[in-house]
C-alpha cells in the first residue's frame, strides 16, 4: 500500500483575508468535484484517519496526509468558507510504479528508488545519493518522518551539490526534499527549511512558518535597503546609526542624531540670553512695532518672520514693560498675542541670562513710557541707546535743593543704568549754578564743558548734557543755588544686558 503524502500548504499554515493566522479555522475534505467526504490521516503509513473537518491550530497549522484527488473547503471557526480548492492531487499516480523506501539508518538511494521515508528517532541519518551524471533526469522524494532533534542529512556524490550546498539537512518533522539531477548536480525542486536562524540564508527555498516565527521573534532582525511605513518605535534607540555628539562632529547626511545633541548644539549656536533682531520702534501712542528677529527664553528658540505692531493699553505717567510669553511652539512664529507689557519690573535671571517676570516664562525685550494722557511717549532705538524725542520732565523747580539731594530718572528700573541727563539752569541771584552727582556720590559731574560748576550766570541760562550712572534705584543727586529755576530731564538710556540690538 502506497503511503500518503503530506498537505504542505497546511503545515505552512493559513491565513485569513486580514492576513492573520486562520486560528481554529475548519479544513473540510471531499471527493474531486462532490461534496462527498474523503479521509486522510495524521500519518504517512494512513494508521489513523483524521477528523473530517481538520481543526487549524492557532497558527493555522494542522499535519495531515492525503492520497488521491480532492476537494478542500477551508472555513473560519465559526463556518464562514474561505477558501475552496478542487482537483488537488496528492500521491504517486498507480501506474508509475514507483518505489518507496523507509529508513531508520544511514543509506544510499538507489537509481531505481523515487521516496525514501526516513524516521531519525534513533539517531540522525545520512542519505547518500549516487552519481547525478549517470542518472541525469532522475528524481527523488526524500522526506523526516520523525518528531525528534534527530537530522536527516542529503549528501551528493562526491563533490556534487543540491542547488550550490555540498549537503541539505532536514531538521523538522515532515520537512520534504525533492530534487531532480541535471546531470552534473541535483537541483531542489523545492524545500521548506527551518531553521530558526536563517542561516541558510537561502533565495531558492522557503520557510516554514516556524522558523519564520521564531526568527522575527527573536528580536535581532537584518533588514537590508526595506522600507517602514508608518513604523511606531518604542524605547530608546542604539547603534551606529544613531549618534549621540553635542558637536555634532560627524556631519553625517544618513544617521539620526539624538535629542540630547541638537539641543546641546542649538544651545551652542544660540547661547543662553542670545536676541537678535526685535527692535522696538514708536508708531504711535498706543503701538510699537518690532522688527523680525530671533530669541531665547528658557532654551527654546523663538522667531519673529516679520515686522509687527504691537498696541498697548497703558495708563498715565507710568514705566511699561515688554514681555514675550514662551507659551507656545518655538516651531511656530511668534504671535501678536504673546506680547505684553506690564508696570512690574522684570528681574535679572543668571541661568536665563535674561530679564525675566516673576514666574520665569515670559522674558522683557523692551520697556516705555506714558505721559499724563496714557499716550505712549515717542522714542527712538539707535544701536545700544534708547532716545526720546520729546524728553521727559524729571525735575522743574523755582525752589531747587540747595544741597546733595537725590533725583529720580525716569528710567526702567534694571538696576545701575547709564543715562544722559539734560540740565539748564536761570540765573536766580548774583551767582547760580547746577550740580549733578552720580548715586554713589563718588564723583561730581556738572553741567558744564569744564567740569566746574555752572557758576557766574549773570542774568542769562546755564545749559548742559552729562553722562551718568544712576544708582540701583535709578536716582542722581542734583543741587543748585536758592532762587535758581532748575529743569533736568532724561535724554538717553543705555540698553541693558540682556536687551542687546
Amino acid at each position: 500500500m502506497a503511503n500518503a503524502l503530506q498537505v504542505e500548504f497546511l503545515q505552512a499554515g493559513l491565513i485569513d483575508s486580514n492576513g492573520d493566522a486562520l486560528a481554529g479555522g475548519k479544513v473540510y475534505t471531499y471527493e474531486a468535484g462532490t461534496t462527498n467526504n474523503k479521509a486522510c490521516w495524521t500519518a504517512a503509513d494512513k494508521s489513523v484517519a483524521a477528523t473530517n473537518p481538520v481543526m487549524l491550530d492557532a497558527n493555522g497549522v494542522a499535519i495531515i496526509y492525503a492520497d488521491g484527488n480532492y476537494k478542500f473547503v477551508v472555513k473560519t471557526a465559526a463556518d464562514v468558507t474561505v477558501y475552496t480548492w478542487d482537483n488537488i492531487y496528492f500521491g504517486i499516480p498507480a501506474d508509475s510504479n514507483k518505489v518507496v523506501q523507509s529508513k531508520t539508518a544511514d543509506y544510499t538511494a538507489a537509481s531505481t528508488d523515487d521516496v525514501i521515508l526516513v524516521n531519525a528517532t534513533s539517531g540522525s541519518v545520512t542519505i547518500s545519493l549516487p552519481a547525478s551524471g549517470s542518472n541525469e533526469g532522475k528524481e527523488y522524494l526524500i522526506i523526516k518522518t520523525d518528531a525528534s532533534a534527530n537530522t536527516v542529512t542529503v549528501d551528493p556524490n562526491g563533490a556534487e551539490t543540491i542547488n550550490g550546498d555540498s549537503t541539505i539537512v532536514l531538521g523538522g518533522q515532515y520537512q520534504a526534499l525533492e530534487i531532480v539531477s541535471d546531470g552534473s548536480n541535483w537541483l531542489d525542486k523545492f524545500t521548506l527549511l527551518d531553521e530558526d536562524d536563517m542561516s541558510s540564508d537561502s533565495d531558492a527555498r522557503g520557510a516554514t512558518q516556524q522558523s519564520i516565527k521564531a526568527y522575527v521573534d527573536s528580536g535581532t532582525v537584518t533588514m537590508t535597503n526595506k522600507t517602514l511605513t508608518d513604523p511606531v518605535l518604542n524605547g530608546d534607540l542604539s547603534g551606529t546609526a544613531f549618534l549621540d555628539e553635542d558637536d555634532l562632529a560627524t556631519d553625517s547626511a544618513t544617521k539620526t542624531a539624538s535629542q540630547q545633541s541638537i539641543k546641546a548644539y542649538v544651545s551652542r549656536k544660540y547661547p543662553r540670553g542670545f536676541i537678535s533682531g526685535l527692535t522696538p520702534s514708536w508708531t504711535s501712542t498706543s503701538q510699537i512695532t518690532f522688527a523680525g528677529g530671533s530669541l531665547d527664553i528658557n532654551g527654546d528658540i523663538y522667531d519673529l518672520d516679520s515686522a509687527t505692531a504691537i498696541t498697548f493699553s497703558p495708563g498715565s505717567n507710568e514705566i511699561h514693560y515688554v514681555m514675550v510669553d514662551e507659551s507656545a511652539d518655538p516651531a511656530t512664529a511668534l504671535a501678536a498675542g504673546q506680547f505684553s507689557s506690564t508696570t512690574t519690573a522684570p528681574t535679572w535671571d543668571d541661568d536665563k541670562s535674561a530679564w525675566m517676570d516673576a514666574g520665569a516664562d515670559k522674558r522683557c525685550i523692551a520697556w516705555f513710557t506714558t505721559d499724563g494722557s496714557s499716550n505712549i511717549e515717542e522714542f527712538y532705538v539707535s544701536g545700544g541707546d534708547y532716545k526720546y524725542k520729546d524728553h521727559p520732565v524729571d525735575l522743574s523747580t523755582g525752589s531747587p535743593a540747595t544741597t546733595a539731594t537725590a533725583l529720580p530718572l525716569t528710567a526702567p528700573n534694571f538696576g545701575r543704568m547709564s543715562v544722559s541727563v539734560f540740565g539748564s539752569v536761570t540765573k536766580g541771584g548774583a551767582t547760580s549754578f547746577l550740580r549733578a552727582r552720580n548715586g554713589d556720590s563718588s564723583e561730581t559731574l556738572n553741567f558744564v564743558d569744564s567740569g566746574l560748576a555752572l557758576t557766574d550766570v549773570s542774568g542769562g541760562i546755564g545749559i548742559g548734557e552729562r553722562e551718568y550712572t544712576t544708582d540701583t534705584s535709578q536716582q542722581i543727586d542734583y543741587e543748585a543755588t536758592s532762587g535758581a529755576t532748575v529743569k533736568i530731564k532724561t535724554t538717553r538710556i543705555a540698553i541693558p544686558t540682556g536687551l542687546a540690538r
